[in-house]
Order: C-alpha cells, then sequence, then structure tokens
C-alpha cells in the first residue's frame, strides 16, 4: 500500500528523516543524530562513522525486507501471536470486528477505528514481536562479526543502546524503538508508540485508497461469522502490520552502501569471485581454511557489481541516469561502462572523452576508480526514494574535483535520493557551506545554477562532528552548525593553523642560525 504522507506537499518532501541516538555503541560513546535528505558524518579517523553508517545500513535492510508485500501476514509480528491470541478471543472484540468490516461494506469505504480496535492495533505494534531475532542476524551480518556483543564499547560499557526515533510528516504520531545490545550476546527490543494523535485517520484514508486491500476488506465481510476468532485474528495482524509500515515508511526505504574500499573491490571482484567458486567446488574434500568473515556491506557492494551484467539492460530512472551523465562530463571527463564477458560477467571500464578505446577501470586514474561505483549504481541501481550511503567521496581526488562531487549531491538531493556521507574533507564542509549559504540569497539575485544544481536548503542538510572525548575515552557526536561566516566549524582550521605555526617557528629558526654565522 502507498506510505502515508507519500502525497505530500513539496514543502513536506523532506520529511523523510528519523532519529538515532546511541550508547557505547563501538567507539561511540553517546551522540544523537537526525537523518536529512543530506547528511554528513565528519571527524578524525577511528570516531565511529563507518559504525554509525553501517547500523543506519543494517536497520534499512532489516525494515525494507520485513514486509511481505504478496500476503498479509507480516514477518515481524509472528513473534506476536500470544498478544493477538489474547486479544481476539473476547467475542466483544470479535463482534467490534464485525460491526467494523460491516460499515465498511454498507458505505463502500473504510469507517474509523473505534476506540477499542484501535487499542488492540497499538499493543499488537508496541510489542517488539518477531523483530529481535531477525534483526539482530541482519546486523551481525552487516558488520561482519561473531557476534552483537562485539558492538558495546570495551571495557567500560556492560551495554550499547540504540534508539530509533520514527516521525510521522505531521510530527504527530510516530514509533520508537530500543534496542539494548547485552554483553550475554543477544539483542533485546522495545518498541513504544508515541502520539498517535492523527495517525489512525491518515492510515483509514490511506487503506482506502488502497483498491485491493479495500476489496479484500469486504471481501473478509462477507465471511465474517458471529464470534469468528479465526477473521479476528487475520484482520487485527493485517491492521497492525499496516500501521507498523506507515511508522516505519522512512526506514523501509532501500539503502545501498559504498564503503571506503571500493576501489579495492572494483578492482579485485573477479579474483573474489572466482576464489569463491573454487571454495565451493572443493567443499567437503577438505576442511574449509579459517578466513576472515566478509561483511555484509562488503558482500552486498560485490554482489551488486556482478548484478550489472543482467541488469544492464533494465530501464532506469531517468532522472539518475542524468546525474550519473553530469558527473561523467564535469568529473570523469569520460564515461563509465559495463562490458559484459562470455560468461555473462561485467567487466567495468573507462573511455575518455573523444578516446575511441576503452581502458580497463585498473588502468585509469584513482580518481575514476573511485568515483565509478557511483555513477555505475546511479545507472544501474539507485533511483529517487532510495538511501545512498557514500564512505569519504574525497578519496584519491584533488580539492577542486571534491568541490565539484559535492555539489553533485545537490543533484542526487533534488532528484530524491536521500545521501549520507561519512568525510574527513575541509573542502567538503566548505562548499556544503557555501550551497546552504546560497539559498539565503534573494531569489532576484540566484543564478539559475544556484536553483537547479548547487542551492540546498538549511533543513536538507545536517552535519555531525565526531568528537574524541578525553574523559570517557569515548567519542560524543554533537551536531554542526554554520557559524557567523556560515561555515561549519568543524575544527580543520586548527590543523592549518599549527601547520602555519610550524613553518613559522622553522623560519623563525634558519633566520637566527643565518643571522649568528654572519
Amino acid at each position: 500500500m502507498p506510505a502515508i504522507g507519500d502525497k505530500s506537499t513539496k514543502q513536506d518532501q523532506h520529511r523523510h528523516d528519523y532519529r538515532v541516538s546511541v550508547k557505547n555503541f563501538g567507539p561511540i560513546k553517546e551522540g544523537n543524530i537526525e537523518l536529512r535528505p543530506l547528511t554528513v558524518f565528519v571527524g578524525e579517523s577511528n570516531t565511529g562513522k563507518s559504525y554509525l553508517a553501517t547500523l543506519i545500513y543494517a536497520l534499512h535492510r532489516y525494515f525494507s525486507r520485513s514486509s511481505d508485500r504478496s500476503s498479509y501476514m507480516y514477518p515481524w509480528i509472528y513473534g506476536s501471536s500470544k498478544i493477538i491470541d489474547e486479544k481476539v478471543s473476547d467475542p466483544e472484540i470479535t463482534e467490534g470486528f464485525k460491526t467494523w468490516l460491516n460499515s465498511a461494506k454498507e458505505k463502500g469505504k473504510l469507517p474509523s477505528f473505534s476506540a477499542q480496535i484501535e487499542s488492540i492495533i497499538r499493543s499488537i505494534v508496541e510489542d517488539s514481536g518477531g523483530m529481535a531475532m531477525p534483526l539482530e542476524e541482519e546486523i551481525i551480518r552487516c558488520f561482519g562479526i561473531k557476534n552483537i556483543a562485539e558492538l558495546i564499547r570495551y571495557p567500560r560499557a556492560k551495554a550499547s543502546e540504540v534508539v530509533v526515533n520514527l516521525h510521522h510528516h505531521n510530527e504527530q504520531s510516530g514509533i520508537e524503538y530500543r534496542l539494548k545490545i547485552r554483553q550475554k550476546n543477544d539483542l533485546k527490543i522495545t518498541g513504544n508508540t508515541i502520539n498517535f494523535k492523527t495517525f489512525f485517520f491518515d492510515l483509514i484514508r490511506s487503506m482506502e485508497n488502497t483498491s485491493m486491500l479495500k476489496r479484500f476488506m469486504l471481501y473478509e465481510a462477507s465471511l465474517f461469522e458471529e464470534h469468528d476468532e479465526s477473521h479476528s485474528r487475520l484482520l487485527a495482524t493485517m491492521l497492525a502490520g499496516e500501521t507498523q509500515n506507515a511508522l516505519t515508511r522512512s526506514l523501509r526505504r532501500s539503502a545501498y552502501y559504498l564503503p571506503a574500499d571500493r576501489t579495492g573491490v572494483m578492482h579485485s571482484h573477479q579474483v573474489v569471485v572466482s576464489t569463491l567458486l573454487q571454495r565451493a567446488a572443493i567443499a567437503g574434500l577438505r576442511p574449509a581454511a579459517d578466513v576472515p568473515i566478509l561483511s555484509g556491506v562488503l558482500a552486498d557492494f560485490l554482489e551488486r557489481l556482478i548484478q550489472m551484467a543482467s541488469d544492464r539492460g533494465a530501464k532506469r530512472d531517468k532522472r539518475s541516469n542524468l546525474i550519473a551523465s553530469h558527473m561523467e562530463e564535469n568529473v570523469l571527463r569520460g564515461k563509465v561502462h559495463v562490458d559484459i564477458s562470455d560468461a555473462n560477467y561485467p567487466h567495468f571500464v573507462y573511455q575518455p572523452k573523444n578516446w575511441k578505446a576503452k581502458l580497463p577501470l585498473m588502468r585509469s586514474s584513482s580518481m575514476v576508480s573511485e568515483l565509478a561505483p557511483i555513477v555505475l549504481y546511479l545507472r544501474h541501481i539507485v533511483s529517487p526514494g532510495d538511501i545512498l550511503i557514500i564512505e569519504e567521496p574525497e578519496s584519491h581526488l584533488h580539492p577542486a574535483m571534491q568541490v565539484e562531487v559535492i555539489r553533485h549531491l545537490a543533484e542526487f538531493v533534488h532528484s530524491g535520493i536521500q545521501v549520507i556521507v561519512t568525510t574527513h574533507s575541509e573542502w567538503v564542509l566548505d562548499e556544503l557551506a557555501n550551497m546552504v549559504l546560497i539559498s539565503q540569497v534573494e531569489e532576484a539575485d540566484q543564478t539559475t545554477s544556484d536553483k537547479t544544481k548547487t542551492m540546498l536548503q538549511p533543513h536538507e542538510v545536517g552535519a555531525w562532528l565526531f568528537k574524541p572525548d578525553k574523559t570517557s575515552k569515548g567519542v560524543v557526536i554533537e551536531e554542526l552548525k554554520t557559524d557567523d561566516t556560515g561555515l561549519y566549524p568543524s575544527g580543520f582550521d586548527r590543523v592549518a593553523v599549527g601547520q602555519h605555526n610550524r613553518w613559522a617557528e622553522v623560519a623563525s629558526r634558519i633566520e637566527r642560525s643565518r643571522n649568528e654565522t654572519d
């Protein structure tokens, strides 16, 4: 069914965000962030930027796959069967569902829920049900660890906590999940709904616009018999499932992750796949070697590279393809292609502008190799409405090209692609600040380029600083807001000042030495 709020105005379209708080997670002592259309994680190395980005990716992987569109049985509710049975075993409850369905049949539209039905749906949704185990497995897979307790910040912490606060576009309803990772290697989840003031009214209107769902419920009304618990159970499950889907719609968007070591994978994917196939062929003939676990982030990236062979001819979104072409023209100065071998395996090549020949990607510049996955994902995988996580887009790029790439990220946002970036670059942050600053220029003075490509509104951008805390020997996350000059005070200038001071001190010593010699 369509997500509630999908038909929002342009002013509301940035409300695809949610909040994540973490405590004692990896190297992070504590932090609180809000996802925006363009979200930037900045800070020193080894401060947990990738930890948080991977957690967000794992959440999207779980929620985007947890809704079974082919049926009305929702996987996450399986663990809630006990509470469903308890709620619908009362003949009065069954009669309430029957009355609601009969009213829908008579009026030809879905009536509002009674307080009784709302209470049942709320109880089922608040119960974490079958979420804990599959979500724990997804987090373990994405991080490439053996057990979830490895994510606890050692040695000081005994547990980690992750709070995911999802809010509806009108800010009057939402759901909060608390994930507690304990040293006994398990994940405990509690869900608490918050502020349901207008949510059920919106849910009814959304379901009413879904003809298949409406027909199903009218069909159920014709079958409903007095005190029929099976129909009450099915209807309660379906309504709770649709409610949970609507509340978690922000997390149900498809997410894609471009890891920092993507260039190495691009160059070595054929060797990796060949090795895996060889191991599969000899399985059972000798004990398996104790090889490192491949993280889910890297495994997914590798899988999508291979899938490009079969998806190459698929019809892609024109906006994403246009952005890819702009990056090729303005940054790469050439085109990236997917060539297919006789074995239907992809080979990635680069064709410089005005060249007839194509170069294997490993023979192209490091800049081309670094940015090629972004172009390929735009052309073959990512579409508006998706989330793209890019680690260190500035890697191997000249400062001028770093600025150009960040300008293209504004195009991503304008097309409806949500972007999360990790970075160490002052050039990235400064250009990001410029793009926000441009939005404050009077409209009469804005150029066409400002409006269509490089301008971002302040509410579309969020920057968070991952800052080591010497007292706790952990990392704290602070939101970076532009200062009086319009720039993000990231602390990068301290490095420049330190370099200048060192130059001045050495130059002074040289001058003194020359004077003493004279």
